[in-house]
């Protein structure tokens, strides 16, 4: 179990859901940020090609979500000790590029 980090990302596809979706109660409240490269995330044991953010992180949704619509690159810190859906790590902090 570690952090990990990818740096220089595009993200490819937004993929929020719902607080409540009852047929994949897994993804509630979740955001799933798809990049448009894959890669692994140092020693982190995560998905290649997307990490989540939690309701909860609302200042990491606006940030990502403006580097989104901007068109900027990201990097982005993963930590797989936190729980996963289907492999696909948190995000725990993350950078704006310019």
């Amino acid at each position: 179990s570690a952090v990990g980090q990818r740096d220089n990302l595009v993200i490819k596809t937004w993929h929020p859901s719902a607080g409540s979706r009852p047929h994949v109660v897994q993804y509630n409240g979740l955001t799933r940020v798809y990049f448009s490269t894959k890669g692994a995330w140092g020693n982190a044991n995560c998905r290649d090609d997307s990490a989540d953010i939690v309701k909860e992180d609302t200042h990491l949704i606006s940030s990502m979500l403006a580097a989104f619509m901007a068109g900027k690159r990201v990097s982005v810190e993963v930590n797989d000790t936190l729980p996963r859906v289907n492999g696909v790590c948190k995000i725990t902090a993350a950078f704006i590029n310019n």
